[in-house]
């Protein structure tokens, strides 16, 4: 799965953001164990940051989670497609009448056109 290099830095700060809120829920329940002074401003804090990353994880999921680059198939292989259309040039015979021979010339300057020749 393709993934952009700002879709993986974003995935990576997310991450990182979860594990630090991880160990400061941890120390939330420390600080309101040793009954620290603040400990319910604190934990008012904490709550408040999860509020914000869970808003950013679902700005992440919208944006990245609904985009889909399409996948990318075989690649032409240019020098085999100008090696054929030289080909053609080289082998083009004229027909019998004028109009089969405008129609001809034009077949080969549209063909000179698409290898640069």
């Amino acid at each position: 799965l393709f993934r952009s290099k700002h879709q993986q830095e974003n995935a990576t700060c997310l991450k990182e953001s979860e594990n630090l809120l991880k160990d400061l829920f941890l120390d939330v329940d420390k600080a309101k164990r040793l009954k620290h002074p603040q400990g319910p401003e604190i934990e008012k804090d904490i709550q408040n940051l999860d509020e914000r990353l869970s808003q950013q994880c679902s700005e992440y999921r919208d944006l990245y989670e609904k985009f889909s680059l399409p996948q990318i198939g075989a690649k032409v292989n240019w020098h085999h497609v100008l090696d054929q259309k030289q080909r053609e040039l080289d082998q083009g015979q004229y027909g019998p009448g004028l109009a089969e021979v405008e129609k001809q010339v034009a077949q080969r300057n549209i063909l000179r056109q698409q290898i640069g020749r």
